[in-house]
C-alpha cells in the first residue's frame, strides 16, 4: 500500500487537505500513472511513479515507467541507468528491452542497442 493520498493532490478544487483521504495500493497507483502516460501527461506519470518507488524501491515496471518519463526530458543516461536496473530486476518483461534500446540509440551507444 502507498501511504495516504488525498483527493486534493488529484483535484485540488476539493475540500481542505486531509480530508476524504483514502488508501490506493501500488497496483491501483500504477495503473494511474500508465493512463496519466499513455494519454500523454508524463509529468503526471512520473510523480506517481516517483511516489510507488519510493513505498516500493524495487518496483520494475514502476522504476522502467519513471526511466521513460524522464527520457522525455531528455535525462537520457539516467533513464538508461533505470532501464537497466528495472531488466535486472524483470529479465522476462522484453518492453524493457526494447526501452533500452530505444534510449540507447538515442545516446549513440548503437553497439549496446
Amino acid at each position: 500500500m502507498i501511504p495516504s493520498w488525498s483527493p486534493r493532490a488529484i483535484h485540488p478544487s476539493r475540500e481542505k487537505p486531509g480530508e476524504n483521504e483514502y488508501q490506493v495500493t501500488l497496483s491501483d497507483a500504477f495503473r494511474v500513472a500508465l493512463r496519466h502516460w499513455e494519454n500523454q501527461r508524463p509529468e503526471k506519470a512520473q510523480k506517481i511513479c516517483r511516489k510507488i518507488l519510493r513505498s516500493q524501491p524495487n518496483h520494475a515496471r514502476a522504476m522502467h515507467l519513471y526511466a521513460l518519463c524522464i527520457y522525455k526530458k531528455g535525462e537520457n543516461e539516467r533513464a538508461a541507468e533505470l532501464i537497466e536496473q528495472a531488466i535486472k530486476l524483470r529479465p522476462d518483461l522484453k518492453e524493457f528491452y526494447n526501452s533500452l534500446g530505444m534510449v540507447l540509440m538515442v545516446l549513440g551507444r548503437y553497439e549496446e542497442a
